[in-house]
């Protein structure tokens, strides 16, 4: 090459990487996470613990198995905590990330922050030696997910980009036995994802039934008697369309009048607190507040305060 030539040097692609996402991200380890009070949906569990298996298993690799999993279905069906447990119990690390942290003022900011959490649990699965999943939480309210109100943004497709990328190529952003970092995402409404991205994921759709939701309550609440155990299915057919964490929120609130008494004075006493919703627990269900509640909870239409200048 003479003096007068220039070389045209190729320079890797650097992501701007917000300051605060320096360290490695927080991850539950294998393990940590057990809930053997709640139970989930079996096709759920399986479909989740499947997708794990995709991952680690070389000879399922070979065959070029997706590397993201979408569980869509209603809020309050249990999907968020469902990739926690199941991960938890198959003896796999999870990295969980809330779908607003995705994203930024900046020009690749998305894909730099999925570049970092992909990196951070990169290493970190190296070090344990334990398979890793990346979990985005509510991920149909990310930028990767357009709707026909929002506005048009080129992050959307840079991270939409990206994930193509990390779905296409399994070498990169792998563990200890060089199984790529598995993705999961969880939300409610898909419809606005790229196509090309939904033909790179394997969907399983969470919508329980009812009765189902029905089961989940009474394996949670215990009724003591029959009587209780009817209530309980009446109460969630009455509200069939409310999801499980109505029905819980429901259960929990019928301690507030054993609480009402204890309430008053200052600093509240948090021993009188304990003891008096021990006390409710260990009696029978208070069916008939359980109603009372869930029908003026359900009752609560939101509305705006903000005045209406005209």
């Amino acid at each position: 090459m003479t003096s007068s030539q220039t070389a045209t040097v190729i320079r890797p692609l650097r992501f701007e990487t917000p300051p605060e996402a320096e360290a490695l991200p927080p991850y539950q380890p294998a393990g940590s996470h057990d809930r053997p009070d709640i139970d989930f949906d079996p096709q759920l569990e399986r479909a989740i613990r499947r997708h794990i298996a995709r991952q680690i298993s070389r000879e399922w690799q070979a065959m070029r198995p997706h590397r993201l999993l979408v569980i869509q279905g209603p809020g309050g069906g249990g999907k968020s905590e469902a990739v926690k447990v199941v991960a938890s119990r198959a003896g796999t690390d999870l990295t969980f990330i809330a779908a607003g942290m995705i994203g930024g003022e900046g020009e690749n900011s998305g894909v730099g922050v999925l570049h970092h959490y992909l990196l951070g649990s990169t290493a970190i699965a190296r070090v344990t030696g334990r398979p890793h999943l990346i979990c985005v939480d509510d991920a149909d309210l990310s930028i990767f997910v357009t709707r026909e109100d929002r506005e048009y943004q080129v992050d959307t497709d840079n991270t939409t980009g990206f994930l193509q990328h990390v779905a296409d190529n399994r070498g990169e952003y792998t563990d200890a036995s060089g199984a790529p970092i598995g993705l999961i995402f969880t939300g409610n409404d898909f419809r606005g994802l790229r196509e090309t991205l939904k033909q790179r994921a394997v969907f399983y759709t969470h919508a329980p039934t009812w009765r189902e939701t029905a089961a989940r309550l009474e394996r949670l609440a215990a009724p003591t008697s029959a009587f209780a155990r009817r209530a309980l299915w009446r109460l969630v057919s009455k509200y069939r369309k409310q999801p499980l964490r109505f029905f819980v929120e429901v259960l929990a609130a019928t301690a507030e009048v054993a609480v009402e008494p204890v309430l008053d004075g200052s600093p509240l006493d948090v021993a009188a607190i304990d003891q008096a919703i021990a006390a409710t627990r260990q009696g029978p269900l208070d069916v008939r507040a359980m109603f009372s509640i869930a029908r003026a909870r359900a009752a609560v239409v939101p509305t705006s305060f903000i005045p209406q200048w005209r």
